[in-house]
């Protein structure tokens, strides 16, 4: 008599040992039809993969974010079996950026020696790539103001411990914080575009117009007084001058008074 004909024998191949109908059938040289036959003749029958269960395999996908090929390794099925299951399940797959990032990536926490590219550099064309893609682009990430104000501080002590370089009170150009003193209310748009007009349109220390400059002509206060916007005390500088005048105020306090009385 065939063994696949012995009940006991059959149920422990299938049942207990987890065999498939073709690995029976191999085993004692029979058809894998001969080995169903027998399997329903017997009313044999193995307890469902756990595969097979919409809860388990969705607790092992979802929850504990195993790859289909671990499941299948917990299951003894292959990964595409797995893929089907959660197909017919109607359990959404994970997209390729969610499994390849983070402590995801096939990569994650290696540095120095242990990363793939170590000791590599980039060619000529990728480095072309890499141009052509960022060009265009804003370098950097937006910062809020508190965050630039705590750079700047951070740089100027640095700078100040690396160089003994002045700050505030000890420098020679300190007017006591005068710079953030709020403007007179009459410094407004009208007024500023009234005194370039007046200009017309030039700075009237370098000569530039305005239509040639990236950034609009500025007002300055003659007396570097904010409150005082008298047409007389007021004229147009561009940037580069504006910038220059903070130095030496006196200086070009003088100067500008003379300007202004000469026109």
């Amino acid at each position: 008599m065939k063994q696949h004909k012995n009940r006991d024998w059959l149920y422990q191949k299938y049942v207990n040992e987890k065999l498939h109908m073709w690995e029976i059938a191999k085993l004692i040289n029979v058809s894998r039809t001969a080995i169903w036959v027998w399997i329903d003749k017997f009313k044999i029958e193995r307890p469902k993969p756990l595969h097979e269960n919409k809860e388990w395999l969705y607790l092992k996908y979802i929850k504990e974010k195993l790859s289909s090929i671990e499941i299948g390794n917990l299951s003894n099925a292959c990964g595409e079996t797995i893929l089907k299951w959660m197909e017919f399940y109607d359990i959404p797959r994970r997209s390729f950026k969610e499994i390849n990032s983070g402590k995801n990536a096939p990569n994650w926490g290696k540095k120095g020696k242990l990363s793939p590219r170590w000791g590599t550099r980039h060619s000529e064309e990728t480095k072309k790539k890499i141009s052509t893609m960022l060009k265009g682009k804003i370098k950097g990430r937006k910062q809020s103001g508190a965050h630039i104000e705590k750079r700047i501080k951070t740089r100027r002590e640095n700078h100040q411990v690396s160089t003994n370089w002045p700050i505030r009170e000890e420098h020679h150009n300190w007017k006591g914080g005068i710079s953030k003193l709020p403007y007179s209310f009459e410094f407004n748009n009208k007024l500023k575009e009234q005194i370039k007009n007046r200009d017309n349109f030039l700075c009237q220390k370098c000569g530039i117009h305005e239509g040639i400059l990236k950034r609009g002509l500025y007002i300055h206060h003659v007396d570097y007084d904010k409150q005082n916007c008298d047409p007389s005390n007021l004229l147009s500088l561009c940037v580069s001058c504006n910038f220059k005048v903070n130095y030496k105020r006196e200086y070009w306090t003088e100067y500008f008074q003379d300007l202004i009385m000469e026109v």
